[in-house]
Parts: C-alpha cells; sequence; structure tokens
C-alpha cells in the first residue's frame, strides 16, 4: 500500500449512539472513538474519515426528516400523536442500545464505491474494515453503502436484510471529511412481524385495530389477542408473532367502561423480518382514564402543532378519524369544544359551529384576551383536549391534542428579528438590499440550531446578512448537506472568532453570499465553500494567511477560484501568490482597490472565415470591454467591444490566417486586465489525417459550406457523428464541395449530414465512395457522379432522396442497398454499363441478374408483380417496403432468398409464389395481408403459407399477419431469437424437422392450437445453460396481453418416449399445464399425441 491511500473509517453505526442528546445526526461526539479531524489514525498516512449514522423517522406517510435514534425514542414525548407520530421500535432497535451488533445482528455489509466525474459508480467492491477503517487511494471520488441484516452475524442474505444506506459521494483527501450517512428502513417489501400487550381494569371491554396510516376507516377490530385478568387487571396481548405486510400502521385500542370511554392511537413502523412489539407503560389503562361519557363511537385523532410562544390561535385538522353509525362524520350543527383537562368542564376556548369538510374536520383554539388590551393572549403550551357534540347526541369522548411544551427558542427568537426589521423598513429584505440580523447566544457548532435557523428563514423569504459573532462554538459543521432550504437567501455571515474550522459541507451551496472573513479558521474541510457561486471576495486579516492545519482539496469544488478575489495584509501578499493553494486566488493587498480576476477562454475553429468567441469569468460587476488582438497586445488591436454580457465573438480574416489570437477583458471598476490563452494558429485549410486532403467552412451565420480539397484518398473512417472536425458546425452546414484531386470519399465520410440541402458533384477524379460515404443524408436532393467513379459502397446513398440518377459507363461495382430508401424514378445508364434497367423497373447487372435498385415509378402502381421470366437470384433488403399496391408477387426458382424489410408493410400483399426460396430475412413479410405462399406446383389453401424448401428465417419474418392460418416450414432446423411469429393469428405451425429454437419464437400468438415436431426434440438454445424451460422459450407471453390456448404437440408415432426422456412436460402421456407468475409468462395447457405417420 503506497502513500497514495488513507483511511476511511469502517465505524458506522457505532456512531449512532453516541449522538444521545444531540439533535441532529451530523453533530459530532466526542466519545465516539474515532480519530478527530485531521489528525492521523493507525496505520498509512491518512486520517480516518467519520462515517456519521441515523435511522431515518417518517410519519404515516412514509416521509420526514432523519433524526437521531434517541431523539425520537419510545414513549419520550407527551402525547402518542406528537411530532411525526412517535415511532414504537421493533425489538432490535432498542433505544437504549450501545452498539450495532444489538441493533443489527447479523452484521453490516460495506459497499465501497468508486465514482467518476460523471457521478457513475465505476467500481463497487464489498469490503471489510480493518481496526474500523477502510484505506482508499487519495483523490479519487468514493461512495460508502451500507445494507444492515438481523439474523446471525455474517447472514448477509437478502431475506435478512431491514435498511440501507448510501453516503454522498466525498473526494479523500488529506484533510478529515465528515461523510453522513443516514440507514433507512425497507418498507412495503416483505413482511414483518407484530405482538403486543394492553392493561386496563376489570369489566371493561376493548377493541384493538390495526390499520395503514392514512385510513378515514379502522375496520374490523382485531380479533388474535387473549385477555387474562389477575388481581383485577385484565391484560389482552397477542404473544404469537402474526405476519403482516412490512409498513406503517396506525394502532388504536378503543375502551368502554359503563357509560365511560379511554383509549389512544398511535402510528407504529413494522419492518420486515422484525417483529415489533407495542406495549409498555403507555398502554397501561386505570379506572381514572375512564371520565369520559359515551357515545356511538369516540373519535380518535392523530394532530399535533409545534408549540410557539407568540401563537394566539391554532387550526386543527383532524385525520383518521371513523364514521358515527353510518352518518356523515360531522353534519351541520356540530359543536366543538376544546379543553384544558381531560376532566372536568373547563373550557381552553372558544367554539366554531361551522361545518368542516366531511372527511378533514377543521376546528380553531383561540388564545383569550385576560389583560383586556383588545388582543388575544398567546397560547399557554400544554396539553388540550377537544370534544364534539353532534345533534340530538351526547358529547364524544374528550381527544387529546399535543401542544408541544417548550421555551421561546432560536425559531421564535429569529421569527422575530427578521419581523423587526421588516417593520423598520431600513432594509428591503431584497437580494441588493438585505435586512442586518444578529443573533447572540445560540451554539452555531450544533447543526441542530441550523436545522431550526434555516427554515425560519426560508418562511420568511427574506435576503438577509447573518451576524453570528455573538454566538457560541469552535466549528461550522456540515450544514450545506441539509434539506431544509433557507441557505439561499444568506447574502452575509460573520463568524465568531472562537470559530476555527469549516467542517466538511459547512457551507456547501450557500450560492449567494459574496464575501466571508476567514482570519480566523485554520481548517477548511471537504467542500466547505463549494458551489458558493457568488462568494467574490475572500479576506484572511493575519500574519501568515497560508497557516491552516489542512484544506481540503475540493474545499472549494464548482468555483473557479481565479475570480475570487483574495484579501491579505500587503506583506503577505508575494507568499500567498507562491501558495500552492492560495496562488490559484486573485491575491490582493488587503486595503487596496480591489483588482480583476477571473479567466477568459476561447471557442471555436481557429479557420479563415469562422467566428472565435471569447467568454469571461470575472470578479466584480458592470460592462466588460473585450479587446481582440493579432499574436500579443502589443500586435494588431482586431476588435474592440464593450458589451454587457459576459461573451464576445470575433470573425476571423483572411489576414488572421498563420497567426494566433488573444484576447484582453477589463471592467471599469475594478483595476487590472486578464487575458486569454493563446488560440491555436489561424489556417484556412485544416488536414483530413495525415492525408494530403483538406478541409475549411466558407460562409457566414447558419449558412456555411464545407469544401473538401487536396489529392488523393480522404480518411477511410472515423469521419461520421461527432468524430467529423467540422462536427461543432453540422449543423450550420447547407453546401458541400468536392474539389478535383479527391480520389476516394471514405466509409461514413459525409453520413447522415442532415443540414446540406442542395445537390452535390462528385468530381471525375474520384474513383471510389465508401459504404454509408452519404447514407442517411436525408435532405440531399440530387447527387451527380463524376465520369472516373468506380466503385460504390454498400448503402452509399441509403435514405437519400434521391429521384435521378445517372450512372456512368465507369462504375463496374454497385454495393447492396446503395441506393436503398430512396425515390428514384429515373435511372439512365450510360452505353457500355454493365448494368441495365429492366422493363420491370429494376436496375440489375447484366451478367448476374442482381438487383440495385428498383424505380418507384415503376412498380407504384403495380398490383401482380409477375418475375418468373427473369433471371433473379434475390430480392434485397427493403426492396418492396411500405408498397401499397402490390397484391401478387411471382418470383422465378433461380430466386434463393429474400431480404430483411424486402416486403415489409405491403399492405396490399395478399398472395407469394417463392419456389425457389431457402432464406427469408427479418421482418420480410411482417405486416402484410399475404394469404397464401407457396413452393410448390399446387394452390396453397386460403389462409395458408407452404414452405417446404426454407431453411432460414429471420426475426420477425412472419410479424403481425392475421390472415394466415397454417404455416408449414418442415425443413427449418433453427429458430433464431426472435419472435419469428409475433402477433399473428395462425393456428396451426409445422416445424417437424426444428432442430433448435430460442426464446418467445411463438411470443403473443393467442390463437395458436397446433403444433408439428419431428421425432428428435428439439434443444433450447439455453440448454446447458440451467435456464432451459422448453414451453416458457418458445411461447413466452408478456404479462397483460391474452394468454394462449391450449396446444396440442403433435409428434410421429413413437416418438413419445423420446420427448418424455428429456423431461418435456406432458410427453408422458400427462396433462401439462404452465403457469408462470413473472413478467414473461405463460398461461396454458398443452397435450402430446404422436398421431404423426413416421
Amino acid at each position: 500500500m503506497n502513500n497514495t491511500m488513507k483511511k476511511v473509517s469502517g465505524t458506522i453505526l457505532a456512531v449512532i449512539l453516541f449522538l444521545t442528546g444531540c439533535s441532529n445526526i451530523l453533530s459530532p461526539a466526542p466519545d465516539a472513538g474515532l480519530s478527530p479531524a485531521g489528525t492521523p489514525g493507525t496505520g498509512d498516512q491518512g486520517s480516518l474519515v467519520r462515517v456519521q449514522v441515523a435511522l431515518f423517522l417518517g410519519n404515516g406517510e412514509g416521509t420526514g426528516e432523519p433524526v437521531p435514534l434517541n431523539q425520537a425514542a419510545r414513549g419520550t414525548l407527551a402525547s402518542p400523536s406528537a411530532a411525526a407520530a412517535r415511532t414504537i421500535y421493533p425489538e432490535h432497535f432498542p433505544a437504549d442500545s450501545a452498539d450495532a451488533a444489538t441493533l443489527f445482528p447479523g452484521g453490516l455489509n460495506y459497499y465501497i464505491q468508486t465514482v467518476n466525474e460523471a457521478d457513475v459508480t465505476t467500481n463497487s467492491t464489498a469490503q471489510t474494515p480493518v481496526d474500523d477503517a477502510f484505506l482508499l487511494e487519495l483523490g479519487l471520488r468514493y461512495r460508502i453503502s451500507v445494507y444492515a441484516y438481523i439474523g446471525a452475524p455474517g447472514g448477509f442474505s437478502e431475506s435478512n436484510r431491514v435498511a440501507n444506506g448510501v453516503s454522498a459521494i466525498f473526494t479523500v483527501s488529506e484533510s478529515t471529511p465528515e461523510v453522513p450517512l443516514i440507514l433507512a428502513p425497507i418498507v412495503n417489501a416483505g413482511s414483518g412481524f407484530y405482538t403486543y400487550s394492553i392493561s386496563y381494569p376489570e369489566g371493561v371491554t376493548a377493541q384493538v385495530y390495526l390499520t395503514s396510516a392514512g385510513n378515514y376507516y379502522l375496520g374490523d377490530p382485531l380479533s388474535n389477542g387473549t385477555a387474562s385478568t389477575v388481581d383485577g387487571v385484565t391484560t389482552y396481548a397477542l404473544t404469537t408473532e402474526t405476519s403482516t405486510p412490512s409498513t406503517y400502521y396506525l394502532f388504536t385500542v378503543r375502551l368502554t367502561k359503563g357509560d365511560k370511554t379511554a383509549g389512544r392511537s398511535e402510528i407504529v413502523w413494522i419492518a420486515r423480518n422484525l417483529n415489533t412489539h407495542i406495549g409498555g407503560d403507555d398502554w397501561v389503562f386505570t379506572d381514572d382514564d375512564f371520565t369520559q361519557p359515551l357515545t356511538a363511537d369516540p373519535v380518535f385523532v392523530n394532530a399535533a402543532k409545534p408549540y410557539s410562544s407568540s401563537a394566539t390561535s391554532y387550526e386543527f385538522t383532524l385525520s383518521n378519524t371513523v364514521d358515527w353509525a353510518g352518518a356523515s362524520n360531522y353534519p351541520d350543527g356540530t359543536v366543538w369544544k376544546v379543553y384544558a383537562a381531560a376532566a372536568g368542564s373547563t373550557l381552553a376556548t372558544g367554539v366554531t359551529a361551522e361545518r368542516p369538510s366531511i372527511y378533514y374536520p377543521t376546528f380553531n383554539l383561540n388564545g383569550v384576551d385576560a389583560d383586556d388590551d383588545g388582543n388575544p393572549d398567546a397560547i399557554p403550551g400544554g396539553d388540550y383536549w377537544v370534544s364534539a357534540t353532534r345533534p340530538g347526541a351526547v358529547e364524544s369522548a374528550r381527544t387529546k391534542l399535543a401542544i408541544q411544551v417548550a421555551a421561546a427558542g432560536l425559531a421564535d427568537t429569529l421569527a422575530g428579528l427578521i419581523q423587526t426589521a421588516i417593520l423598520d423598513g431600513t432594509h428591503t429584505g431584497n437580494y441588493t438590499d438585505p435586512l442586518e440580523i444578529a443573533l447572540t447566544g445560540y451554539d452555531i457548532s450544533n447543526i441542530a440550531n441550523w436545522q431550526i435557523l434555516l427554515p425560519v428563514i426560508a418562511d420568511k423569504g427574506k435576503y438577509l446578512n447573518l451576524d453570528l459573532s455573538g454566538c457560541t462554538g469552535t466549528f461550522i459543521p456540515g450544514v450545506g448537506v441539509l434539506d431544509v432550504g433557507g441557505k439561499g437567501y444568506i447574502t452575509g455571515i460573520k463568524l465568531p472568532i472562537e470559530v476555527t474550522s469549516l467542517a466538511a459541507y459547512a457551507f456547501y451551496s450557500f450560492s449567494e453570499f459574496p464575501a466571508i472573513d476567514l482570519s480566523h479558521i485554520t481548517s477548511l474541510g471537504n467542500y466547505a465553500l463549494a458551489y458558493t457561486y457568488h462568494l467574490a471576495t475572500i479576506t484572511i486579516d493575519r500574519a501568515d494567511p497560508t497557516a491552516f492545519t489542512s484544506i481540503a482539496a475540493n474545499a472549494f469544488d464548482g468555483r473557479t477560484t481565479q475570480t475570487i478575489t483574495l484579501f491579505v495584509p500587503l506583506a503577505s501578499v508575494a507568499a500567498c501568490r507562491a501558495d500552492s493553494v492560495w496562488g490559484n486566488f486573485n491575491v490582493t493587498a488587503k486595503g487596496t482597490p480591489p483588482g480583476l480576476g477571473g479567466l477568459v477562454t476561447l471557442s471555436g475553429l481557429a479557420m479563415t472565415g469562422q467566428p472565435l468567441t471569447a467568454a469571461a469569468i470575472l470578479s466584480g460587476s458592470g460592462d466588460i470591454t473585450f479587446k481582440w488582438y493579432r499574436d500579443t497586445t502589443s500586435g494588431t488591436l482586431l476588435q474592440e467591444h464593450t458589451v454587457s454580457a459576459t461573451s464576445d465573438s470575433y470573425t476571423l480574416a483572411d489576414a488572421d490566417a498563420d497567426h494566433t489570437i488573444v484576447v484582453v477583458v477589463s471592467r471599469a471598476d475594478l483595476s487590472g486586465t486578464v487575458q486569454s490563452a493563446p488560440s491555436a494558429v489561424v489556417t484556412d485549410t485544416v488536414q483530413l489525417g495525415d492525408t494530403a486532403t483538406y478541409w475549411k467552412l466558407t460562409g457566414e451565420g447558419d449558412d456555411l459550406t464545407l469544401v473538401i480539397s487536396g489529392s488523393g484518398p480522404m480518411p477511410a473512417t472515423g469521419m461520421n457523428g461527432s468524430a467529423a472536425p467540422w462536427y461543432s458546425s453540422a449543423s450550420k452546414i447547407k453546401h458541400l464541395t468536392i474539389a478535383e484531386g479527391i480520389t476516394t470519399i471514405g466509409p461514413y465520410a459525409f453520413c447522415q449530414s442532415h443540414r446540406i440541402n442542395t445537390a452535390i458533384v462528385i468530381p471525375d477524379t474520384v474513383t471510389s465512395i465508401g459504404d454509408s460515404a452519404f447514407g442517411y443524408s436525408d435532405y440531399l436532393p440530387g447527387i451527380t457522379l463524376g465520369a472516373g467513379v468506380v466503385t460504390i459502397g454498400i448503402e452509399a446513398f441509403y435514405g437519400v432522396h434521391l429521384t435521378t440518377i445517372d450512372l456512368p459507363a465507369s462504375v463496374t461495382s454497385i454495393g447492396a442497398n446503395a441506393f436503398g430508401g430512396s425515390a428514384l424514378t429515373t435511372f439512365t445508364v450510360a452505353p457500355g454499363s454493365p448494368f441495365e434497367v429492366t422493363p420491370y423497373g429494376f436496375v440489375i447487372k447484366t451478367e448476374t441478374g442482381d438487383i440495385i435498385a428498383i424505380l418507384s415509378s415503376a412498380i407504384d402502381a403495380v398490383g401482380v408483380l409477375d418475375l418468373r421470366a427473369t433471371s433473379l437470384t434475390a430480392i434485397p433488403a427493403a426492396a418492396f417496403i411500405n408498397n401499397a399496391t402490390l397484391t401478387t408477387v411471382l418470383l422465378p426458382a433461380g430466386v434463393t432468398s429474400i431480404g430483411n424489410r424486402a416486403f415489409m408493410n405491403a399492405s396490399s400483399l395478399t398472395t407469394v409464389s417463392a419456389p425457389g426460396v431457402s432464406s427469408v430475412g427479418s421482418n420480410a413479410f411482417a405486416y402484410t395481408a399475404i394469404t397464401s405462399i407457396t413452393q410448390g406446383a399446387g394452390t396453397p389453401a386460403d389462409g395458408e403459407a407452404q414452405f417446404p424448401a426454407l431453411r432460414n428465417v429471420g426475426g420477425e419474418a412472419f410479424r403481425y399477419m392475421q390472415q394466415l392460418a397454417t404455416v408449414s416450414l418442415p425443413a427449418v432446423k433453427t429458430l433464431t431469437f426472435y419472435s419469428q411469429f409475433n402477433y399473428s393469428t395462425m393456428t396451426s405451425v409445422d416445424l417437424s424437422g426444428l432442430v433448435r429454437y430460442s426464446t418467445q419464437n411463438f411470443e403473443f400468438c393467442p390463437a395458436l392450437t397446433d403444433l408439428y415436431l419431428g421425432a428428435t426434440p428439439p434443444t433450447s438454445a439455453n440448454a446447458g445453460t440451467g435456464n432451459e424451460n422448453f414451453y416458457l422459450d418458445l411461447f413466452d407471453l408478456v404479462s397483460g396481453y391474452s394468454n394462449h390456448s391450449d396446444i396440442t404437440i403433435h409428434v410421429p408415432a413413437g416418438s413419445l418416449p423420446a420427448y418424455a426422456a428429456k423431461n418435456w412436460p406432458g410427453a408422458d402421456g400427462t396433462l401439462a399445464t404452465i403457469t408462470s407468475g413473472t413478467s414473461n409468462s405463460i398461461d396454458a395447457t398443452f397435450t402430446f399425441v404422436d398421431d404423426v405417420a413416421p
């Protein structure tokens, strides 16, 4: 292990519980057993990376904020329905657990993932920490994933996994990052178990409900518990673990005793594979609880409001309510009352009589004017009870509401300061005129205070300069990772002089503040000031500004540091400029006018007639002056513009050839200038590879001409798509000129030139046009072939909308589909050419009869195409694709192959005679209306395809043929992937010569009833892989489509034993019913019969 490696802490779950008493997962823990930030760990060089973990707690909707384990511990809140609905933990998650082994006895499985600059995982390995640490390579980006398991130690099986967590991406550096990681329970996947226990006085009737959280009605009570009474106390318990889907539930208890009621409800998380026990002191009821009058159905609510010392009114909306004996929940005339006690008649507030919504009843709790000042007083914190009385009914049981008791805290203080500042009117709170807010006495090293502070700022929606110099603390924690809003409203921040460290992610993505004083800071963690987009100045006013104990390499990620002005004492300027970190900033003496900092970059093609663009990222604000020079700033001034934009362009002139260009920028309000690096040497042409051919662009704007000149062949490959040197201007190239002297146009040279819209002339010096040279150039209207062209490559002009071709006599070779996809109406062949145009409108090679092109004008109106008198040997790919008039095709016996898509979507085609065809390409007859295909002398029955000589069938060759009932392919030995017959309606297929099949050959063929196979069972392409499934391979169906009907497999007499020996279901004489619940499934029965004569 070399010294480029460093340790990353593997002590993850051990970090959870040292958070007891802290108010957020990212607070540091003094007793965690990890090396402090910036100090060496044990082993190789580097220091431990602290990985801080907590469990995610949510409300009944499955949402919420991550909080430390002990901060939402069982039974710590005054009401079961307070905060985010208190969670009862499963037995394996005790609140007082001290180690990971108790929390997750199965252990933790760590994955160290290497992450590239595009945030894509490039490597993921499971690792075990050594001495609670991992060794990771300096400078690389990582992410840590953790899986938590129950069961036996090391039993990392999927069924035992109960929680997952993944850290943010971090870069290993010499300084120590803090990596937060939140374990989230796996819910809605698999099942968990629950037990419960409640106790109440003798003579009480109890009902227990477990309802998916969020339901409006409780449904039927559970009946799986058992009651036992000892000394006048009844315990109703379920002791046998009962399975239920893993998710959040509402657990409700209703108790009645005489004409009184009691009860409670609470959100419970039931985790998969774990037993959740619901019980304890909170579920022990005494006679004192039965003080409220009985109604037909007491109301249980799950409502809570956070306490505010200044609040004079609360509005409650009830959820999880139940219907009153079938009537609407709260009809007109319902009276709401709020009490200050569980018993008695002291009304806490007034009453609302309006009708609330039927499913979410609302009511108000209002403060009273006890001091007679004409204003309602603030409502004291504490517990309140609500009741409802509908017309003609007695008052409902009182149900506790939770109003959290708390002293006036940071939220109230900050909200009050902001409100005062707004009312003061000195500042508007806009970005250019922020409020000035000072807080004192709060610990800003406690991330919990930031969790309170930032949402208040977000809620107020005002920009502010935040003075924290009167607060306490020694470091700023990882505030930037909090997802609570508010960071974008802080336009300035002042820290206490006791703060000496900005921890990892301290001010990450604090995008709006323009300046920060680091005079007392000696440590900057990972991403501490990353993505602070408006940060323009940093001040370090001390004798040695470079005296930092650690600065993470990515502390300023997302920023171009040259654009940030660093103010330091005059005596320190030279040292800072020479520093490996601060030398990358615009170092300026403190107290002097700021100098211009930034970066200017040039982009564009350094070719005469083409524009170069200068883009400036600068400090300061205001207009920018761009000065363009030839070679150096003492050279010719070519152009000067003062603009409000951050970029400027200059079009290169002929006189700029063989020179470089530099740009100098300045701003009126700042001293100094920023200069670009020189451009590439300007040329009038650019060499193509190592050939003697060149290219250049002429024209202006969006109307450019690409000129190819020189002598000899163009490069053979690599000129298509983004590899073309003119690619950046491709969308503007409308014309192409190929000069005399070029001998070869390379493969793909101008493929997909979608913007060229004028005809092209191939000069006489060109002898060869490569494969796909102009393919898919779909706006190219015409081409003139030079007298020297000898070879035209495969698909050279495929997809080009040519209508006319004049073929010179020099052409001796034309590749397959050279003119495919065109709309040729005229094809002229020069005297002496080895090609000719037949009366059928085919362009063929005279010697072989091979079809080179087909004139659309000759066949578009043809119904019956009789080619039996020709010497054709093949029908090329896409020959008659999309033809709407052909009804009958009669091929000569010499045609042995039909190419891919040859008759695809020939929508009127019904009859094909192909006596010599042995090979059919993919989609050859797809989407046609063919009712008969024959190879023999006889006429097939309507709906019958006879292909006795056919040996090779391409994928989807007979796709969506809705008129064929019977297909005979006795000579086909292999069906390759995929779906030769899918979406077709044939009922019978003869594959009696089949030796090997693949998957999905009969996908979506619900009408198929009879399949004929040979005496030797064919094998699946999956045979030998352990994945062979005879029927799923052949008849695969995607779930959601109609299944196959029952299918009979016909084999020669006496061959059933051979199929049975190969374990084909049903071959033993039984009825094979195949049902699969996977996404690729069949549902059919298969019967074997040996009724075919051998």
